[in-house]
Formats: C-alpha cells, sequence, structure tokens
C-alpha cells in the first residue's frame, strides 16, 4: 500500500501538466513582465564556510512595494568579490544557487536583479581540513530524508526485512550498533565499503523491499561513502553537535501558482553554523494551503520508478477532467489497495510487488479518532496534545 500511495503521489502530474496547472493557477501569461522590485534581500544575511565539502545555499528575496517577497533565487546575478575564496554553483534539480568554498579567507558577495543589488560576507575556515561525515546528524540525516527510519520501513516498531533503525534517528547508539555489528558486518563492510548492504540496497543494486531511496552520486550515497571509507566511526569526543535549527525565510506570502524557497539552518555546540536543508525533512501541516516539494520532483536526476503508470494516471486525471475525487477513486480501487491482508505460504515471508495488504499499526492519533468514532463518546480533550488526549481516552 505504501509502495502504491507513492506512485500515485509521484504520478499526480506529469512535469508537462504540473507547468500548465502552475501556469493556469497563477493567472499568469507566458512572457509576463517580472514585478518590480524595490530592494534585495538575501538568506542567510552571513555566509560562514568550513571545510571543503561544506556549502551554503542561498535564498534571494526581491521586496516589492506592498511589502511583500518574490522568490528570485534562481534568477538574480551573483558573483564573489574574490574567487579565491568562494564560488557560486547551481544545484541540480533545485533551481537556485548555493556557495562552495575555495580556500580560506573572506570575500563578499554581489546579488544584483532588477537594478536592486545587496552584498553579503562570507567567511571560509578550515578548507584544507576535511573530515568524514558525523554519523548522528550527517549520516541519520541522509537516511532520514530518503524514508529508511520511518514508522513505514526500517523505523517501524519491528523494522522491516531483520533490519530495525529507531524511529526517525531519535537513537543514534543503536543505529550504529544495527548498521556496523548486525548481520556479520555486512551492512558495512569497512573492508569493501561498496559491497554494504547500507549502501547497496538503497541504491537498487540488489534486491529492496523498499525500491530505490537515492541515485548513484547523489548526497547521500556520497555522504555514507565516505563514512563508511573512514571505517563507519560513531561519535567523537568533543564532536559538535546540533542544538537548534532555524528555517529562513522566517516567512514568505504567496499566491496560488507561486512557489518559494527556504533554507535550514543549524546551529552546532561548537558556535558554527551549517546549511542542512538537503538532510532536513520538510513538510507541510497543511497541505492543502502549501505543498512541500519534491513531493511530485519530475526532474531528470529523480525519473519515476514506474513511468508506464506515471503516464497512465496522468491521462487519467486529464480525462476525469482533474476532477480529485474521481481521480482517487480510481486509485484506491485498484487491485493494490484492495488485497487481502492474509499472507499465503508462498508470500508469508515478503511484502514486496503487493503479494498481499501489509498490516501496520495505526497511529496514536487514527487509533484515537476511531475509537471515538466507533463508541460514540464525544471528544473532550480537544486543548491538550494529542498524546495527552491518548492517555485522556
Amino acid at each position: 500500500m505504501n509502495r502504491a500511495a507513492e506512485l500515485a503521489g509521484r504520478s499526480m502530474l506529469s512535469g508537462a501538466v504540473r507547468a500548465l496547472l502552475l501556469a493556469a493557477a497563477a493567472g499568469l501569461p507566458l512572457g509576463a513582465k517580472e514585478p518590480a522590485v524595490e530592494a534585495l534581500e538575501v538568506f542567510p544575511g552571513a555566509i560562514q564556510l568550513g571545510g571543503p565539502r561544506s556549502l551554503q545555499r542561498l535564498v534571494v528575496a526581491g521586496r516589492l512595494a506592498d511589502g511583500s517577497r518574490v522568490d528570485v533565487s534562481g534568477k538574480a546575478r551573483i558573483a564573489p568579490a574574490d574567487p579565491d575564496v568562494a564560488a557560486i554553483e547551481a544545484l541540480p534539480g533545485e533551481g537556485r544557487p548555493a556557495v562552495r568554498p575555495r580556500g580560506d579567507g573572506e570575500t563578499r558577495l554581489r546579488v544584483e536583479w532588477c537594478g536592486a543589488a545587496i552584498e553579503v560576507a562570507v567567511t571560509v575556515r578550515g578548507h584544507g581540513s576535511e573530515r568524514p561525515p558525523r554519523f548522528a546528524d550527517e549520516v541519520i540525516g541522509e537516511l532520514t530524508r530518503a524514508g529508511c527510519n520511518s514508522g513505514t520501513c526500517h523505523g517501524a516498531q519491528h523494522g522491516k526485512g531483520g533490519f530495525k533503525l529507531s524511529l526517525l534517528g531519535y537513537e543514534p547508539e543503536e543505529d550504529l550498533i544495527a548498521i556496523t555489528r548486525e548481520t556479520g558486518g555486512r551492512r558495512a563492510a569497512l573492508f569493501d565499503p561498496a559491497e554494504s548492504l547500507i549502501l547497496k540496497k538503497p541504491l537498487a543494486a540488489m534486491e529492496h523491499g523498499g525500491g530505490k531511496r537515492f541515485e548513484p552520486g547523489s548526497p547521500a550515497h556520497v555522504s555514507l561513502d565516505r563514512w563508511l571509507e573512514a571505517g563507519a566511526p560513531g561519535p567523537a569526543a568533543g564532536e559538535p553537535t546540533v542544538e537548534s535549527i532555524e528555517v529562513l525565510p522566517a516567512g514568505w506570502r504567496l499566491s496560488t501558482g507561486e512557489a518559494a524557497h527556504f533554507v535550514v539552518q543549524a546551529k552546532l555546540s561548537d558556535g558554527s553554523v551549517e546549511d542542512v536543508t538537503g538532510r532536513a525533512l520538510l513538510s507541510s501541516l497543511n497541505d492543502g494551503v502549501a505543498a512541500v516539494e519534491p513531493i511530485d520532483d519530475p526532474r531528470v536526476t529523480n525519473p519515476p520508478t514506474n513511468p508506464e503508470l506515471l503516464d497512465a494516471l496522468a491521462d487519467e486525471l486529464i480525462r476525469t477532467g482533474f476532477d480529485q475525487k474521481a481521480f482517487l477513486r480510481t486509485i484506491l480501487r485498484s487491485r493494490a489497495l484492495q488485497l487481502s491482508s492474509a499472507a499465503t505460504p508462498e508470500n508469508r515471508a515478503g511484502d514486496a510487488f503487493f503479494s498481499h495488504y501489509r498490516v501496520e499499526r495505526l497511529p496514536a492519533e487514527v487509533l484515537f479518532d476511531a475509537l471515538v468514532a466507533a463508541t460514540g463518546v464525544p471528544e473532550r480533550t480537544t486543548q491538550l496534545t494529542c498524546p495527552a488526549r491518548v492517555g485522556e481516552l
């Protein structure tokens, strides 16, 4: 069911259909003029870079006459005053620039768009020293972003396929043991890191019930590979830890069809600040108002896992006149979502290819609402947090 939901979600709109919908929703004719920008803002307002692999994503916002912002991150011209200290590169699939270190020192970035300009300070320290990825936030962060430790995968109560991770990486010490010491060291094959199951399975280089979770050469692949090459180390004494995170800018006011970027900054215990946007797991509290991409992410480097299904669902969406109820009815009536949970001797051990419906534990919120509906007892604890509401019931 989870795989079907993923495929259906990714297949909701093909790239072309999605682009047409956004244009129609925005109500903008092709070739419409850019809005008049009075001033520019850059987030973060100052940039600190450490080792040679560090980077800092940028969000460039144009301030309009009415006080609102428009995201021009992918359009603004950005140039460093000293290219020997910092360089600008475009991040594939993100549509915005990032700053990379080139050498220790200080410089400034000049950002220009539609006659407005602003400068941002850049400081690079420790460019000549490289360290392995930190396990607790960098390695676990990549696994979390890939969904490996979610409640429907290895973060489930009993794990999946004999491999159990803590939910969303809340117990990194236990995760380190599970990855490096269980299964005779096959998950982390330090003598030949490329043969490690923790790499081969999410890359779909071998059978994996969760399918491909990241691409060869992606940041997740590179980070895990470097960690394995370094001997799969755990947290070192004095290693900085994440104390807090901040999302920049603090808010956007968007019209229907508009999109905007964010950057997620982590403050570490040693006082440094890192861009963790690529490892952060972002979600919307109300998808009906604003959705976080890449849920539907049709870039070349993120191909559909089932292109035939993608095309079929896109055709169905068009055929129904973009009727969401009719579209969801088609998905919910599909064979994959109608299977019995009763397993046979042949498919009891596996859950791949939708051989039978997988029974999953209900989240507390769903169970609470179900009990309220089934018992007819009115909910009288709406002012409490969800865990307290469940206990109160």
